[in-house]
């Protein structure tokens, strides 16, 4: 049997010496059997509900069982983001399959239950109450004789904002990423509460599960940016300056529509570039080029582009006019990483000439952490 080293993998921490009471899934290709903490593999001394229930198996009666919890829980603005509302009683819960179709509700615990079932494949609805939206409203489940499968559901307050986005020539935008972002974080450097939908193919958004609080709405603000997007900022109700942008007040529970928006022109492409040296002046072909889009705060998340750097260090990157940027390089070296200091590029126009040194040590430094942009 084999389990991951933990850290992320979900391998399980067996201790040498100790028994377990171990449930495992078999590899397709190599039939290998996996055992992780995604179930209810645990030491054996504190296994005595699962010892029970599979010592009664022999005589248990036929049928399966499919149970589960439904528990509520609203998302927040406070470090975390979410807050548990505990178990809701009271919820419809449908199952249905080929000649079976059953319904209950939860008990006082949230829990529900269905008992006596054929073996064989099922669809478990859960039917939501008015102000409260599920993740998911259905989930498939198949059991087998004398069996049992845990399906669990959550709701929490149906908090949404909806409308439409139509490029500039007022055709319906598809794949667009709009963005909904607190009002006193849309300039910092990082925001915790930053919100994004994209448009389906008839230029229509939803946001759901918004925690409440005061807003803005529009495209290009947050800090987490496209690297080909081709828009400059724009905000609710369709002004790119950030005094004149409507903010939105959203209370838990409500549902707000109609909020459509109008893309600016697109912007134009340019091109930044210029060589990457090591500190004597020597070409530094294997370093990689990183652009950070700085024009509306000190940073945002830094991608690749479409920058190669040539046997001459010689790079050359696609921008967009009106957007200034800051640009570094990073390479790798046997024993970790060194770095060039950031460089800001203008707004405007092709720019070359630029020389990026590969001076500091690791992939980062304090003059990066500190670096602010030029007005």
């Amino acid at each position: 049997m084999r389990t991951g080293m933990g850290g992320g993998d979900c391998g399980y921490d067996f201790k040498v010496g100790q028994s377990y009471l171990v449930y495992a899934h078999r590899e397709k290709d190599s039939q290998t059997l996996v055992a992780t903490i995604c179930s209810r593999t645990r030491p054996l001394d504190e296994a005595s509900e699962d010892l029970a229930y599979i010592r009664s198996l022999p005589s248990a009666p036929p049928g399966a069982t499919i149970h589960g919890p439904v528990q509520g829980f609203r998302r927040t603005l406070e470090a975390g983001g979410v807050e548990r509302l505990g178990p809701l009683s009271g919820v419809r819960i449908e199952l249905a399959s080929d000649g079976v179709r059953q319904e209950t509700q939860t008990d006082a615990f949230g829990e529900y239950r269905f008992e006596h079932l054929p073996p064989g494949k099922y669809s478990v609805q859960m039917l939501a109450p008015e102000g409260l939206a599920p993740a998911r409203t259905e989930q498939q489940v198949e059991v087998f004789d004398k069996g049992c499968a845990l399906v669990g559901f959550s709701l929490q307050p149906d908090t949404s904002l909806s409308g439409a986005l139509v490029d500039e020539y007022g055709e319906p935008a598809a794949k667009i990423k709009v963005d909904l972002v607190l009002a006193s974080e849309v300039d910092a450097e990082y925001q915790r509460n930053a919100l994004f939908a994209y448009t389906d193919e008839a230029g229509d958004f939803r946001f759901a599960f918004i925690p409440p609080g005061e807003y803005l709405l529009g495209v290009r603000l947050s800090r987490i940016n496209e690297p080909q997007f081709p828009y400059p900022r724009m905000f609710y109700p369709g002004v790119s300056n950030l005094d004149q942008a409507r903010k939105i007040q959203i209370a838990e529970g409500e549902v707000l529509t109609g909020y459509h928006l109008r893309l600016p022109h697109t912007l134009a492409q340019r091109k930044i570039e210029g060589e990457v040296l090591w500190p004597d002046g020597t070409p530094a072909p294997e370093a990689w080029i990183s652009l950070t889009e700085v024009e509306y705060a000190d940073r945002s998340l830094a991608y690749g582009g479409d920058a190669k750097v040539d046997q001459h260090g010689h790079f050359s990157v696609t921008a967009y006019e009106g957007l200034r940027y800051a640009i570094k390089a990073v390479i790798n070296i046997p024993n970790g990483q060194r770095h060039a200091e950031p460089v800001q590029v203008p707004g405007n126009g092709h720019v070359t000439g630029i020389r990026l040194i590969l001076s500091e040590p690791s992939g980062n430094c304090s003059k990066c952490i500190k670096w602010k942009k030029v007005p």
